[in-house]
């Protein structure tokens, strides 16, 4: 993606459309369009194959909107976040399908999901350590987001699209397995990287 990033951005800039100066920039913005369309092309598509176009989306809305926010575990790979999110959403559609959990069962695992994020997001990354005005952000906009999240999940019950109540469900759920992964692994960094400081003294 990077590569064909290059690509179009190089022949815009040789044909005038861009400046040279800002080359890193659109390049950036424009790898992670495609990635973002290449997401929605496949979700449509995984969902077309299951039948369960709607279901699809929401879950990778949901999944979005969360993550955007909490943070949490990702691949050091643009290729392998790819993977994880197809092998997410074809797990996430085989349980709507087979409807192993029930509504009650699925509120039960909501909360639980909510409390995890109140109590830990948002997490960063070793190569991304949020200062506290992040963190601070990053929580109040979580907490809106789960609001609004914790709203439609109550209408879908209430209209009786419990479908849709467990695709969002297991979207809160990927997210919180995500985020205590994420949490896991950078303290597993941090535990190392003092020790190594202690030997090298």
């Amino acid at each position: 993606m990077e590569r064909l990033s290059e690509k179009i951005i190089q022949y815009m800039i040789k044909n005038s459309i861009l400046s040279e100066d800002d080359k890193d920039i659109y390049a950036f913005g424009l790898t992670q369009m495609i990635r973002a369309l290449l997401t929605i092309i496949t979700t449509i598509f995984i969902g077309f194959c299951f039948g369960k176009i709607i279901e699809s989306i929401v879950f990778v809305v949901f999944t979005a909107l969360i993550r955007i926010n909490s943070g949490g575990y990702h691949s050091d790979s643009p290729v392998g976040c790819y993977f994880i999110s197809v092998i997410s959403i074809i797990i996430t559609l085989y349980l709507v399908g087979k409807q192993v959990f029930n509504v009650r069962l699925m509120m039960v695992l909501l909360v639980v999901s909510f409390v995890v994020f109140i109590k830990y997001a948002p997490i960063g990354h070793f190569n991304k350590v949020l200062d506290e005005i992040e963190v601070s952000t990053y929580k109040r906009r979580l907490l809106w987001t789960l609001l609004t999240i914790a709203f439609v999940e109550i209408i879908f019950v209430v209209v009786q699209k419990i479908y849709l109540f467990s695709a969002g469900g297991y979207a809160c759920i990927f997210s919180m397995l995500m985020l205590i992964v994420g949490k896991y692994r950078l303290n597993y960094y941090y535990n190392n990287k003092d020790k190594k400081q202690i030997m090298n003294q």
